[in-house]
């Protein structure tokens, strides 16, 4: 079939077809939590110990990934942003561009432990900051647009300040922009 469509200049279709196939099935199985640490090529990785002590940086970084669940282009990206060796460090864009290149040959089962990393992080934020998730006509925007948004917010707007506001852990970061929104709220009433 493959040689077929493949001649007939229907690979990229076979191909889709084929992914398709293939994450439906795995949407079924049970792929198991993501390990807290991986081992690859004798380095080991590991997630951070509470998601929402993630710095600010690494959610921007995540909502503008371009997620492909066609073609399953750039799911390892989601593994170079939650897998780390060291989370004491700060992230830098080496880091990330070195993980992406050894996640990207890595088994597939990472990258699916990535996005479930990925989902779980915004459970998390949606089920400890609910008045931030409540629509408010913002739905016209990316999320990577509203996380510039957010970013804009920490740092006051103040283009000088916003690498102090990426470095904040999310917890903080969602706690103030939550509590801003209260006051919102509070003033409308």
């Amino acid at each position: 079939i493959r040689d077929f469509c493949v001649s007939r200049g229907l690979g990229d279709v076979y191909k889709r077809q084929a992914m398709s196939t293939c994450f439906r099935f795995l949407e079924n199985e049970n792929i198991g939590e993501p390990p807290a640490e991986v081992k690859i090529n004798k380095v080991t990785y590991k997630l951070p110990s509470y998601l929402l002590d993630m710095q600010v940086k690494f959610m921007i970084e995540l909502v503008n990934l371009e997620l492909d669940m066609e073609t399953y282009r750039h799911f390892h990206l989601c593994c170079a942003c939650f897998y780390r060796e060291d989370w004491t460090k700060p992230f830098t864009r080496e880091e990330y561009f070195k993980n992406a290149k050894m996640f990207f040959d890595a088994e597939f089962i990472y990258s699916l432990w990535g996005l479930q990393m990925f989902d779980k992080l915004i459970v998390t934020l949606k089920n400890n900051y609910p008045i931030l998730y409540e629509s408010e006509g913002d739905e016209d925007k990316s999320d990577g647009r509203k996380m510039y948004d957010v970013l804009n917010a920490l740092s006051s707007d103040n283009p000088t300040k916003q690498e102090e506001a990426e470095n904040l852990p999310l917890w903080r970061a969602f706690t103030w922009l939550e509590q801003k929104k209260i006051e919102q709220i509070n003033q409308k009433q």
